[in-house]
């Protein structure tokens, strides 16, 4: 039997409740990775695709893999992604990963239908906590010993509405904009340090959070001529991403945006 491909390793992936980030947590603790679960509550959003959905995510984890613990997290608040960092360090001892997951769609409408709140209100989730949690990740990883080809990873969830232009998305867009960039910057700081920076770009996967447009006649048709690739999406194949990413298979990759988006940036 080969040796899971994270063994071992220590992961914390925010917004881990829900959607891509159960499935995320998952896809790590499989590879062997002991996961600190952080998000706003414990059980994930109704209304998503998630299964066993009465059961919190860090409780999924013990059951079907290796010991896992949750820190209520709310990702705009330094103190707490503080406390989140140190949380994991005492639990399991480092931190070999760390997944930035944690976001939130505003939905669609034109510019003049949006308000100043709606756009801090992304910004603060999508764009600083992400930041927030770079700068907690590296505070750690930089400090630690080199296990396998780095002393750390940091992944972030961007998305294709970074890189492609679709109206009525200014704000999602703007926010994931941001997160990409910012990957590409730490990529180049971090990396005389040993620590991987790279992003994931989704395309419209479903989740609680894209329900209402695969749901309208509208949206599907719309995603469905968006992402060209005959089959339905799921959060899985966000996770499997990152778990590559996570592994030292990608030892020699950093600064990179993957996306995963059934071919709907390739034209």
């Amino acid at each position: 039997m080969s040796t899971p491909r994270l063994a071992s390793r220590i992961a914390v992936v925010t917004g881990s409740s829900s959607g891509n980030g159960r499935e995320i947590a998952l896809a790590l603790a499989a590879e062997g990775a002991h996961v600190v679960c952080a998000d706003v509550t414990e059980l994930p959003r109704e209304g998503g695709y998630d299964d066993d959905p009465t059961v919190p995510t860090h409780e999924l984890l013990t059951r079907k893999f290796q010991r896992s613990i949750f820190v209520k997290t709310n990702v705009t608040d330094e103190v707490q992604m503080i406390a989140l960092g140190a949380a994991a360090v005492e639990a399991f001892g480092r931190i070999d990963i760390w997944v930035n997951n944690a976001g939130i769609g505003i939905g669609l409408g034109p510019l003049e239908s949006c308000s100043v709140d709606d756009l801090n209100l992304a910004l603060q989730i999508n764009l600083v906590g992400t930041w927030l949690g770079c700068k907690v990740a590296k505070s750690h990883m930089m400090n630690q010993s080199v296990v396998g080809r780095s002393r750390g990873q940091i992944i972030n969830l961007g998305s294709v509405a970074a890189d492609g232009g679709q109206a009525d998305l200014s704000i999602y867009s703007v926010t994931k904009g941001g997160v990409h960039s910012l990957t590409r910057s730490l990529a180049i700081e971090c990396a005389p340090l040993g620590i991987g920076v790279n992003a994931i770009a989704p395309g419209y996967i479903p989740t609680a959070m894209t329900r209402p447009f695969w749901e309208d006649p509208h949206g599907a048709a719309h995603i469905k001529e968006f992402q060209p690739w005959f089959e339905m999406s799921q959060a899985s194949d966000v996770a499997g991403p990152v778990v590559f990413l996570a592994s030292d298979e990608s030892g020699f990759i950093t600064g990179m945006v993957l996306r995963v988006d059934g071919g709907a940036l390739a034209g």
